[in-house]
Formats: structure tokens, sequence, C-alpha cells
């Protein structure tokens, strides 16, 4: 808890000192000798307010927000699709300054009703990473789902039963935000049983008086994207959205290829890009990936976020687009890479 703690006021300070120095012009004296990069931009939901009080904070950018951060990215920026970039980089190429490419993970409806139209508008384009397992069923992610359930919980007592057993008091915060993290730790590793058992046992002990409607897309809403707007490339996402560094290789590359052939039996396409859950990647993996036909996929923890034409296509790091305009503008300043990494990780 200490290090929650230490962690939460770290990236508060953090954004404090970033936007104060951006103001003066400060970190830009001293950073203007770094060299410049890009950065892939990595969104998840996109929703309107109405749609909002669903959705996980951290996977939330307003949409009104997201189309002033679009229509800053269209008259100041150089956005490129995520295969032109693979490209610079395979031909070791320079890739010109103020570049950004756009991504979204998890296949939101909103990435349909919000989210495409606005960059219809401004001429942008951007690659969805689709998990199949949820588009097939056209379910509401577990992480919005446990968001709920916690959030409008009628009752105030959790007993966990898994791999250890304790009760939960939800009525006091520092019991709430360890449940939140328990559970976060089951789920990410997960199998598809063992997420709907936890969540059927979470919506019967707490009684939510409210449940999120679908947050997801099912394939004739993705048929609908490729066919109503140009903005939109897909990728693959895994099939259930599951920690694959910790499942076995053979479960692992079955996650991958099937993705793989959903996509394509479903929208009669073959997906280039892979984008690895979570971000966990190794080097067993990035084999898989190459093996089932992807040239390139997104994942990498504890790499520099920003890229070079020296990076590697199958480990291409990607930052969580802030939902402050000005953090988001700093944060995409290449003279600012190196201090928005040690301040605001």
């Amino acid at each position: 808890m200490r290090t929650a703690i230490k962690s939460y006021i770290k990236k508060k300070l953090g954004k404090h000192i970033l936007i104060g120095s951006y103001n003066i012009g400060l970190l830009y004296f001293l950073s203007k000798k770094l060299t410049p990069s890009t950065h892939i931009l990595m969104y998840h939901s996109v929703a309107d307010q109405s749609k909002a009080q669903w959705v996980n904070p951290h996977n939330h950018v307003p949409g009104d927000v997201f189309e002033e951060q679009m229509k800053f990215l269209a008259e100041k920026k150089q956005v490129i699709s995520l295969d032109r970039l693979v490209k610079h980089i395979v031909n070791q190429e320079v890739i010109p300054d103020d570049t950004i490419v756009i991504t979204f993970d998890d296949g939101y409806l909103d990435n349909l009703t919000v989210a495409a139209p606005i960059l219809e508008r401004y001429g942008l384009t951007a690659t969805i990473f689709l998990p199949t397992g949820y588009i097939d069923r056209g379910e509401t992610q577990w992480v919005d789902q446990v968001y709920t359930v916690l959030k409008y919980a009628r009752n105030t007592e959790y007993r966990y039963c898994l791999d250890f057993e304790r009760v939960f008091n939800l009525s006091k915060q520092r019991q709430m935000l360890e449940l939140r993290r328990v559970l976060n730790e089951i789920m990410i590793t997960a199998d598809l049983s063992t997420r709907t058992s936890v969540l059927h046992d979470l919506q019967q002990q707490l009684e939510p008086v409210a449940m999120p409607p679908r947050l997801t897309m099912n394939w004739n809403e993705v048929r609908q994207i490729l066919q109503e707007y140009t903005c939109f490339k897909i990728g693959g996402h895994s099939v259930e959205h599951t920690d694959l560094t910790a499942i076995s290789q053979q479960l692992a590359e079955k996650e991958i290829i099937q993705c793989r052939d959903r996509i394509r039996q479903e929208l009669w396409i073959v997906p280039q890009f892979f984008s690895f859950p979570y971000g966990r990647t190794s080097a067993q993996l990035r084999e898989g990936v190459i093996k089932a036909g992807f040239k390139s996929a997104c994942g990498g923890e504890g790499i520099d976020q920003s890229i070079t034409h020296e990076n590697n296509v199958l480990q291409l790091p990607r930052v969580a687009a802030p939902s402050n305009m000005m953090l988001f503008k700093l944060l995409i300043d290449p003279h600012y890479r190196g201090f928005w990494k040690r301040l605001y990780p």
C-alpha cells in the first residue's frame, strides 16, 4: 500500500512539475539537444458523457477531449499509419519529426460511434486491435464489468475465496483499493471460465444497482466501421485478452492464431499487426507472432516509450493518451520524452 501511495504522489507531483516547466519553457531549454522521436498513442474508450460512467477511468478519454486532441494533431503533427511507421523502421529510414501513430485497443463500440467520425473529419488514420472472443460475444470488457459492480454495489461486504480467504469491507477505501488490485491480478491472467465465475460471484455478493450496457462492438459493427469510414485498419489483440506471458507457449500461440483466423473469417482481411494484451510480451511470443504471419506487434515493458528507426517492429512501445490536454501536448512534444518518462511514468 505504501508503494501505491508513493507512486500516486510521484505522479501528482510529476504532473504539476511537467506542466509548470512546460509553461515557462524550462524543460525545452534543458532538453533541446535531445533527438526528436515519434510516439504511438494508445486509446481504449472515447465514450461520451452518457456512457463514460460505465468505463474504467484508466481506459477512458472523454469524446470532447479526444476531438480536441485530434484537432491538435491534425494541425500541429504528422499522423501516419502504423503500416507506414513499420515501413520506415524496416527500411531503416529516419522517421520525420513530429510524427504520431494512433491506435485503439479492445474494440469499444464508441470507436465506431464517437472516434470514427472525428478521425474522418480531420483526415486521420488509426489501427484498432480486436480481442476476437469479446467481439464474438459482444461482451463488455471484464475491467469495465468489475469497475461497474464495485461502483454501484448495493452491499459493502465481499467474501473472497479463490487463492485465499478474506472478507473485504468496501466502505473502507483501503480495502476497496486492495480488492481492486486482487481482482485485477486474477482477471489479467484468468481464462474465460474463471473470469465468468469471478464476475458472477462478484455480482451475486455485491448486488449492484446497475450494470453496464454493451460497450464492445460485435462483428456487424466492425464491418460497419470499415464500410462507412476509411480511417481504421484492423489488428489482432488475442482472443480472450489474457496475459499471454502467463500461459503456456502452446496456448499463447493458439490465442494468436485463432485471433488471426477469426478476423480473416469475419472481415475477409488478413491482419498484419498485433497488440500484446497489457503490453506483456517475450521473445517466444514474438516468434509466435511471426509464425502466425503478423509483420509487427505493439508491446513491451521496461523499454523506452519513444520510437526511432532502430526499434524492433515486433516490440513497438506505446503511450496511453492522457485525458488532460496540457499533458497530452507535453507528452507528444519530442523535447520532453525523457522527462515525461522519469516524472510521469
